[in-house]
């Protein structure tokens, strides 16, 4: 009899610790389960955020407005002949130290060159600018052609 009450009240120890486990698992699987709702929001919220970014870059670039447009930078084609490499590099150098000149790309060909300059202002202040800054390298004698976004020169 004596053993039938130990192991009665060791069933009833056991039962209560497992119902309290049982309540402790519940309330981290709820605590789960909230959190992954939670994410699930914020998933959909970068998503709609991510479909407005995109149909907003539709819509300017409808409109013509690109990165260039956005930062208030132009570019402009300077188109070079005659021109040895370490000339166009000096010219490019130059160019970079030029006002309102935030980069430059450089494409070097024997016979026609070219660098595409980003910059602020028109290309009228870019020759001026650039005139200015590469003494011995370029004169007024070596213009071919100067129009809004592209500058034709001729080194002899």
């Amino acid at each position: 009899m004596k053993a039938i009450c130990i192991s009665l009240l060791m069933l009833f120890c056991l039962t209560a610790t497992q119902v309290k486990a049982q309540g402790f698992l519940d309330k981290i699987d709820r605590a789960a389960d909230k959190l992954d709702r939670a994410t699930n929001t914020a998933d959909r919220a970068a998503n709609k955020a991510d479909k407005a970014g995109k149909v907003g870059k539709k819509l300017t670039g409808f409109f013509g407005k690109g990165k260039e447009g956005e930062a208030g930078l132009n570019k402009t084609v300077v188109k070079i002949e005659g021109i040895s490499y370490e000339q166009l590099n000096q010219l490019n150098k130059s160019l970079k130290s030029c006002q309102g000149v935030s980069a430059t790309n450089v494409a070097f060909n024997k016979n026609s060159s070219k660098i595409i300059v980003s910059h602020a202002g028109g290309s009228n202040e870019l020759l001026d600018e650039m005139i200015k800054k590469s003494q011995g390298i370029l004169s007024k004698d070596a213009i071919d052609g100067v129009e809004e976004g592209q500058i034709d020169l001729s080194i002899k």
